[in-house]
């Protein structure tokens, strides 16, 4: 019984299919690394504890998978957000990132790992995880204006967060540039703060408020210190300015004092031994009697022989009794 062929024409969808299943996530991997957004994205991915429980380690983007999205961007502006594969030692997920970039950076805005029926947020996760924010007042400068910003370059600044709980907040952020508040005025300035190690690991303080003017009435902010950088922007009627203060980093903690050095041991003086051919009568001690001849004087510090003995008489043999043979 002969069997059925296939159309030609399912058979090259069928294929046409595998391989753009099988490129997709290889073209996204490409674009998010050609472009600069999935470095940030993975960066945060890796700092996230949960992730490295679920995925284990040497976290990175998969070639297995299914990856779509999309990207834009215009100069230094742009937005991307994407569903990539990811994989570790232990196990495989997916990841869905949104970023964002203006006039600085990309920044990650929302992101999800998916493990196994397990998901965790990675902003939340990455960004405050090792302590209570603490409250902090630096002294910084503009280094970098793009469009037409309230302030120029070289202007002074000083940033200020202080720790609150209130409102689901963690903080508040003020920002005065030449005697302006550009930010943190009124009742605005609340954030969400963490506190995250930059990239040679100093800690700092870190928030970002995605939202301009026109939707909560303040400016963005993107707040890195243990970078040494606050990035603020805002929309100027349909134009987008933005400013990058430097701010002193984070210095390292000073390593412990050194251990005293442990004190020489005294060591006892030994007496020298006397010379091998020193006689007895050298060092002022008598000489024993039998190391002087008989006669013979003591000489000058030796002590003088006690005298000899008188010798015991000898008993002479008694006299026979009388009438005896």
């Amino acid at each position: 019984m002969a069997k059925a062929k296939r159309p030609a024409g399912i058979a090259l969808a069928i294929l046409l299919a595998v391989v753009i299943a099988g490129a997709m996530p290889l073209f996204g991997v490409c674009t998010g690394s050609c472009m600069g957004y999935q470095d940030v994205a993975m960066e945060r991915l890796r700092a996230c504890p949960d992730a490295q429980r679920l995925l284990g380690d040497d976290i990175r983007p998969s070639y297995v998978g299914l990856s779509c999205g999309s990207a834009e961007t215009e100069g230094s502006f742009g937005h991307a957000s994407w569903r990539q594969p990811v994989r570790g030692s232990k196990a495989r997920g997916t990841y869905s990132y949104s970023v964002e970039r203006r006039g600085g950076p990309w920044q990650l805005l929302q992101g999800s790992l998916e493990v196994g029926g397990q998901s965790v947020d990675v902003l939340s996760c990455s960004g405050a995880a090792s302590g209570a924010v603490p409250a902090v007042s630096l002294q910084g400068t503009v280094t970098t204006v793009t469009g037409t910003p309230p302030v120029a370059a070289g202007t002074a600044c000083q940033v200020i967060v202080n720790p609150v709980s209130a409102g689901g907040f963690t903080c508040r952020i003020q920002i005065i540039c030449n005697g302006q508040m550009l930010y943190g005025g009124g009742t605005t300035g609340f954030a969400h703060c963490g506190v995250a190690p930059g990239p040679d690991g100093l800690v700092g303080v870190t928030a970002q408020d995605t939202a301009t003017t026109p939707q909560d009435r303040d400016p963005a902010v993107d707040l890195r210190l243990a970078e040494g950088r606050v990035i603020l922007s805002d929309m100027a009627g349909s134009a987008l300015w933005s400013i990058t203060i430097e701010v002193p980093r984070p210095t390292p903690p000073a390593p412990p004092p050194a251990a005293p050095a442990p004190a020489p041991v005294p060591v006892p003086e030994q007496a020298a031994p006397p010379p091998a051919d020193a006689t007895p009568a050298s060092t002022g001690e008598a000489a024993p009697p039998a190391l002087l001849r008989a006669g013979a004087t003591a000489g000058p510090g030796q002590a003088a022989p006690p005298p000899a003995e008188p010798a015991a008489p000898v008993p002479s043999a008694a006299a026979p009794a009388a009438g005896s043979r």
